[in-house]
């Protein structure tokens, strides 16, 4: 809250990272304390989203492709997402050609068709995939006026990501890595295990060796 010399109190709030200043209409500072919260709910309120889905994927991939801190393989990627995301939609009746998710209205997208989705979704791809794709729906729904709160893509959780197994050779298959002292890539490990250590190069203990061994 803000009192302005004139002698009129203003709420200020962020609004989509917008600064927004609105009068509260009073001079008395406990009269605006108590239009305050009322006042913060109006100015926060999400604007109705108009049109169909269609209409605010268009409007997503105008700013891709006027987005020149983008790679054009990150924009190809995030079109099939896109792409992605259409033909898995429930209710689609024809994957190769998909409009069901396009003619619907932004305001009729409920948690309940991105639950439905998200279990079809998952079930078909890997955790990032996913994630990627999740993310995409959430803006799409941002850039058609839908606020985090109201927007129902932002109730779906993101999946963990499971690491990548390392896979390491075998002992037999590292002897042999270091035995083959032809590949230019295997000649310095080759080098390092021989009797005549590269300069500056010290020899190090094998793990079986004594405390005592060790100078």
């Amino acid at each position: 809250m803000q009192f302005i010399p004139a002698g009129t109190y203003y709420a200020r709030c962020k609004v989509r990272g917008k600064a927004i200043r609105a009068s509260l209409r009073t001079e008395v500072f406990t009269a605006a304390k108590l239009r305050l919260p009322d006042k913060l709910r109006e100015l926060r309120k999400p604007k109705t989203p108009a049109g169909t889905f269609g209409e605010a994927r268009a409007l997503y991939e105008a700013d891709l492709a006027a987005d020149h801190t983008l790679a054009e393989g990150s924009r190809q990627y995030r079109k099939a997402r896109i792409a992605a995301l259409l033909k898995t939609w429930p209710g689609e009746q024809n994957p190769s050609k998909p409009t069901q998710l396009d003619e619907t209205n932004l305001s009729k997208i409920t948690e309940t068709d991105c639950r439905e989705w998200a279990k079809r979704f998952s079930a078909q791809f890997d955790e990032q995939n996913f994630n990627n794709t999740l993310g995409t729906l959430r803006a799409i729904l941002e850039k058609g006026g839908l606020g985090r709160d109201e927007n129902p893509a932002f109730k779906i959780k993101r999946l963990g990501v499971k690491p990548t197994d390392l896979q390491l050779p075998e002992p037999a298959q590292f002897e042999k890595i270091l035995g083959n002292g032809g590949n230019s890539g295997c000649a310095t490990i080759a080098r390092l295990r021989g009797s005549d250590p590269l300069p500056g190069v010290h020899r190090l203990p094998h793990f079986g060796s004594q405390a005592s061994d060790v100078g």
